[in-house]
């Protein structure tokens, strides 16, 4: 009921706006890339340990909670880019890789804490990958109505991680999506959201916080 006073308004800036922004990014068509810098080395998805190798106090659970918290801030602080590719994977490899670890160890075995500890952990674990598909989900509704979204998504991330780039690929790919955002942008003016797109406002919302997270992965 909130969002119908204010649906027309609010389609226009939550897509139109947010393009706008978008192309005021400080990276641009005309943007150099220097010569290729060594690539970073990430944490691996595979540095789930081996749960038998953490030692254990007198209790059995919390160190395979610490570890894992240790971990996922690792992954948290390397894999920044919003909406990439390779973080999705790494995130999902991870979980998945806890949740195998996790498999291993017989509740009937531990004491009443533990046995609970373990519950959480794992109910922990799966909500983390249902929310993990929710959230692409989300995203590839909102990134439909953004042109060329998933090649600046690589971009940024092949950035970020450091990877060799093509200078004249990645100032082509530069300037087709800021010459075809700017015709959605024009469109979008011109003939409203309505017309351009039958999405709903709350989906072009999203559309708008995916652009303002790209914007920043770039640099702008």
């Amino acid at each position: 009921m909130l969002l119908r006073p204010v649906a027309r308004p609010f389609r226009r800036l939550a897509l139109a706006g947010a393009i706008a922004l978008l192309l005021t990014t400080s990276v641009s068509a005309t943007t150099t890339f220097g010569p290729a810098p060594t690539p970073l080395r990430p944490p691996m998805p595979n540095i789930v340990p081996d749960v038998a190798s953490i030692p254990a106090d007198s209790q059995r659970i919390r160190p395979l909670l610490e570890r894992y918290q240790a971990d996922l801030g690792s992954l948290d602080h390397f894999y920044d880019v919003p909406y990439g590719q390779t973080r999705e994977s790494a995130y999902q490899s991870f979980h998945e890789g806890w949740q195998r670890q996790l498999s291993t160890i017989d509740a009937s075995t531990l004491g009443l804490e533990d046995r609970i500890d373990l519950l959480l952990f794992r109910r922990e674990l799966a909500h983390q990958l249902d929310q993990m598909a929710f959230e692409h989900g989300r995203y590839v509704e909102a990134a439909a109505l953004i042109p060329d979204v998933d090649k600046l998504v690589a971009l940024a991330e092949d950035r970020r991680l450091m990877q060799p780039q093509d200078p004249q690929q990645s100032a082509a790919l530069l300037a087709e999506a800021t010459r075809r955002i700017e015709a959605l942008d024009t469109d979008v003016k011109q003939r409203g959201f309505d017309a351009v797109s039958n999405r709903n406002p709350v989906v072009a919302y999203r559309a708008a916080q995916v652009i303002d997270a790209v914007r920043g992965a770039l640099g702008g």
